[in-house]
């Protein structure tokens, strides 16, 4: 009776341990099947942890296979109770993400506002009505964009959402592009983004940047600043980003011309068609290390990015805003057109049922919260190549030569990532990029060892709320603390 019932344990055991082989072969057969056939090997990195462990388990579970059964056994067992506790993990860590998401939790109070809020009439000191932000019960706002901005047309206001100058060069579409611009919708209420609990929204200047409009009307500029979201003003009051906290020193002035999504090759497209006219003081030419250099290598063969590098080209769109708004008030409707098919997706019952479902069965939230995928981040700290190199280097170098044609100071800014200081980290880019700066005798702002390495809670300058993103852009105090050294190390 004891060699039969000890004959059926073997059997079952012998029977998981081909299951579990089954399984991860079908890990692997997916993982190909989406990134060799679906994605034709152009998101290798990303599935590459896939490979990693579909093929690890694939080898261990064929050496199991022809162990003893007693070893066996043993493995199997463990294997098996370590599997339920990773899954009962992942569904508290399911509850535990969805709750964090739809209520966010502030530790601190160190990303509130300079301003004022005023909790009655929720507006700040610059009588910006923030909806859906409650100052006294620090209430995170869920809403996406898209509910923002509907609720706006509800009261009969005439707003707009951010739109990243980069989507008009880099996708095929069907929009009638007879300008090709490098600014958002001029003077409209904009709404950007939100990680701290309240979104970011502004009134944007004559020519579609986050600035208030009198900044053009002064006819000396002592800064002016391009770059992506973190010189655009995300996700912070107006008056709260760089720009903005170099303005309430000294009564200087500084234009904004940063914008979500620009890399280098935007940057010397933005001095050339809106510096030249203003001829500032001072031009602050920000790198951000956590997306710049793949956000150029999407873009680097772009026709007209091309012409800005190699010529004298221009489109003029400093006096073509009209053109400009037209176009992107119909690049704005179709992406509502676009967010309301996918809504609609995500309102079936069914398919939210298998999302949940699935984000469980790949351990998605799990993941998250160890920030485990970031062990695998090779696609964004691929290292740039020597064309990419030349290009970048090309980029700042004309820039720069731009700027001292007028007699201009030309500054490169080193923006550092927050996964910098939150996780194992790697960026092979970083002495590169430093190398090339300084080689080119540019004077360099290191903001990561000039403000960063001297915090000794680094983590403060972001967001302080649970924010589960691995991408938080500075809050108020961050981007206050880079105005101050900017201004130090520029004004003799």
């Amino acid at each position: 009776m004891i060699k039969l019932n000890l004959g059926k344990s073997f059997s079952v055991i012998r029977s998981l341990s081909t299951f579990y082989l089954l399984i991860f072969i079908l890990i692997f057969g997916i993982t190909f099947i989406y990134s060799e056939i679906i994605h034709e090997s152009k998101l290798f990195f990303h599935y590459f942890k896939h490979y990693v462990i579909s093929i690890s388990g694939i080898i261990f579970w064929i050496i199991v296979i022809f162990l003893k059964d007693e070893t066996k056994k043993i493995i199997v067992l463990i294997f098996t109770s370590i599997s339920i506790a990773i899954i009962l993990i992942e569904i508290l860590s399911f509850f535990y993400v969805s709750y964090i998401k739809s209520k966010n939790i502030f530790i601190n109070d160190l990303d509130s506002s300079t301003k004022k809020f005023d909790s009655k009439t929720k507006k700040d000191s610059n009588d910006l009505i923030i909806e859906g932000f409650d100052s006294t019960t620090k209430e995170y706002d869920s809403r996406t964009r898209k509910e923002v901005y509907d609720d706006f047309n509800k009261k009969n206001i005439e707003a707009v959402v951010v739109i990243q100058p980069s989507k008009h060069y880099g996708e095929i579409s069907d929009i009638n592009y007879t300008v090709y611009p490098l600014s958002g919708i001029s003077k409209k209420t904009t709404i950007f983004c939100n990680e701290s609990g309240k979104y970011s929204i502004y009134e944007s200047d004559r020519y579609g940047f986050n600035n208030p409009d009198i900044v053009w009307e002064k006819e000396l500029v002592d800064y002016m600043l391009v770059g992506d979201s973190f010189v655009h003003g995300a996700c912070v009051d107006p008056g709260d980003d760089i720009a903005g906290k170099i303005r309430k020193k000294n009564n200087l002035n500084a234009i904004n011309l940063g914008m979500a999504g620009n890399n280098p090759l935007f940057n010397l497209a933005v001095l050339k068609e809106y510096a030249v006219k203003k001829k500032p003081k001072r031009v602050l030419w920000f790198y951000f290390e956590g997306n710049d250099i793949n956000e150029m290598r999407t873009l680097k063969d772009n026709i007209i990015l091309k012409k800005y590098m190699n010529t004298d080209f221009t489109q003029n769109l400093i006096n073509k805003q009209d053109e400009i708004d037209k176009v992107l008030f119909e690049v704005l409707q179709k992406e509502i057109q676009i967010y309301y098919r996918m809504m609609i997706m995500k309102e079936e019952k069914v398919n939210q049922k298998k999302n949940k479902i699935s984000s469980i069965l790949r351990l998605a939230n799990m993941r998250y919260l160890i920030r485990f995928d970031d062990f695998f981040n090779l696609e964004d700290k691929t290292i740039i190549t020597k064309e990419e190199v030349k290009i970048f280097e090309k980029t700042i170098l004309e820039s720069k030569n731009l700027v001292e044609k007028w007699g201009g100071e030309f500054y490169f800014v080193y923006l550092p990532e927050f996964i910098r200081y939150k996780n194992y980290y790697r960026n092979k880019n970083y002495k590169k990029i430093i190398n090339i700066v300084k080689s080119n005798g540019i004077p360099l702002i290191n903001i990561h060892s000039e403000v960063f390495v001297k915090q000794k809670n680094k983590l403060a300058l972001f967001p302080s709320v649970r924010n589960i993103q691995s991408d938080l852009h500075y809050n108020a105090v961050g981007y206050e603390l880079i105005s101050d050294k900017i201004i130090d190390l520029t004004i003799k």
